[in-house]
């Protein structure tokens, strides 16, 4: 009987980018020259297809006849400097620092995107779920929250704090990293998500960490890379997320391993880059393999995706869905 292999073979989507994030339907893009592009449709299931045709010795090329609607490449902007997307907001930082988004939520958003300028002077942006989060230029974190009749326009954003240099958001909590490398959180803790060791929610920053130097956030747990490349992490653990082993949540930061170069966070599993370009990963992994092996089982532990051998330099997780960059600027993604 012949063994099953256990290799994911991550399905190569397209190359010559310099970032790329995903959500539960796209994948977004931006190439060399610094134009946007979309993928869409793209779910797991059109995923899971290419990945067994690639598997076979076969050309992952798309049937219509037999898989459907064929996803396809369109190109959004150019000069577009860094891109964050969920489910329903796409928002862009153009190389003139001037912030972009685009509302799926409006009628037509299948057609070519109409996308609106939002501010001007922005060095980074974060789409969350019905708020849009943005640095300026001068570290200011600015915070925008969708209103029903007008979106995200017309609004003077409110200003959380000053000397920000990362912001991350959750389904309901965020967290900024602040230039001195302390680590501020506010929003829902029902799981303990804040890590400042209640569960109560909290409408104003409070800092939990210092010496911080990378931070991710999940829909219920949180995680954060220290200057000495550790890796801390809180929160939900019910589908083993922590990787912690015992499936109890965290309310407070717990040091999980060494030698790590970036962490990201999906809704409820964990991918970790390392210093030696691999990817670990934790939490729920199911039916479309979310976890880079092909087993299906949750895994309470961090545990090396099988990549065959890509080495990788960046990763984003979203969803039950993960997609990575390679040093030669390819993209690969499963789940």
């Amino acid at each position: 009987m012949k063994k099953k292999e256990k290799n994911l073979h991550p399905l190569k989507i397209t190359k010559d980018c310099i970032q790329a994030v995903i959500n539960f339907d796209s994948v977004a893009v931006i190439r060399s020259d610094h134009s946007l592009w979309l993928l869409h449709p793209f779910t797991s299931r059109m995923c899971m297809k290419l990945q067994k045709r690639q598997r076979e010795g076969k050309q992952p090329y798309w049937d219509e006849k037999e898989f459907g609607l064929k996803p396809k490449f369109k190109k959004l902007m150019e000069n577009a400097e860094m891109v964050s997307i969920t489910a329903m907001l796409i928002a862009v930082v153009k190389t003139d620092g001037t912030l972009w988004i685009w509302d799926r939520m409006e009628p037509g958003y299948e057609d070519l995107p109409n996308f609106i300028k939002i501010t001007d002077g922005i060095k980074t942006a974060e789409a969350g779920e019905g708020v849009l989060l943005a640095i300026s230029q001068r570290g200011t974190l600015l915070y925008w929250k969708k209103q029903k009749a007008t979106g995200y326009c017309g609004q003077t954003p409110e200003k959380i704090m000053e000397h920000v240099t990362q912001v991350s958001a959750g389904a309901g909590h965020y967290a900024a990293l602040k230039e001195d490398g302390s680590l501020w959180t506010w929003g829902k803790n029902d799981c303990g998500q804040l890590g400042d060791k209640t569960h109560v929610d909290r409408k104003l920053p409070k800092k939990i960490m210092e010496h911080v130097i990378q931070v991710s956030l999940g829909a219920r747990h949180s995680a954060a890379v220290d200057e000495k490349h550790q890796l801390w992490i809180w929160g939900d653990n019910t589908l083993g997320q922590l990787g912690t082993f015992l499936p109890c949540s965290r309310k407070r930061p717990v040091r999980i391993i060494k030698n790590v170069r970036k962490v990201s966070l999906g809704y409820s599993h964990t991918g970790v880059l390392d210093l030696d370009r691999q990817v670990w990963m934790c939490g729920f992994n199911g039916k479309y393999e979310a976890l880079g092996n092909r087993d299906m089982r949750n895994h309470k532990t961090l545990r090396r995706a099988e990549l065959g051998g890509l080495h990788v330099k960046d990763l984003e997780l979203w969803s039950d869905r993960t997609i990575v960059l390679s040093d030669g600027e390819e993209v690969f993604g499963w789940g």
